[in-house]
């Protein structure tokens, strides 16, 4: 019995030690099959490094795709959120439809970006994140389908999406607003 308590306290604090470990170092992103993520990076002749490519060669890359089990594309934008009390610069995204779903990350509210939203001609849509929807909407839930100016565009608030980390390391701090690409 002397030995028991002892053995309990070694293994609850080896325990704790390492989902703190696991959660921190070895699987910082929270993300379905974080193992297999891959990034890649156009590179052209004229350009050393090619940060952003035509939508349409994303399109041919995701058609002609037999490697991968999915693509998504994310491109790091500057957003203006206008509101009654001023504009808000923020730290935000185009993102190509199924980029959430890709990831395992379902809505917190709402919905995510789809195949109809990066359309040509369809309504304006965005997705906020649970960070921008506590300090500015103060997690009030009627915000969903709501009408917003976000680059001087009226723009209808289709989801909120949990509290996410960075997608990417080499990402801007932290989006707040994700937009159809």
């Amino acid at each position: 019995m002397a030995a028991a308590l002892p053995l309990a306290l070694g293994i609850g604090s080896t325990t704790a030690i390492f989902s703190v470990v696991n959660g921190a170092l070895l699987n910082p992103y929270r993300y379905k099959n974080t193992e297999r993520l891959a990034t890649f990076t156009v590179y052209s002749a004229e350009q050393f490094r090619a940060w952003r490519f035509p939508a349409s060669a994303f399109v041919d890359f995701k058609q002609q795709n037999h490697t991968f089990d999915d693509m998504f594309g994310l491109v790091w934008r500057d957003v203006h959120f206008t509101r009654p009390g001023g504009t808000h610069d923020l730290s935000g995204a185009s993102a190509t439809p199924g980029t959430f779903e890709s990831l395992g990350i379902p809505p917190l509210l709402g919905r995510s970006l789809t195949d109809e939203d990066a359309r040509p001609g369809a309504p304006s849509v965005f997705v906020i994140s649970y960070r921008l929807w506590t300090d500015l909407f103060h997690r009030d839930p009627n915000i969903l389908g709501t009408t917003q100016i976000l680059n001087s565009t009226p723009m209808t608030l289709v989801g909120i999406m949990p509290q996410l980390r960075r997608l990417l390391r080499r990402a801007r701090p932290r989006s707040e607003g994700y937009l159809p690409a």
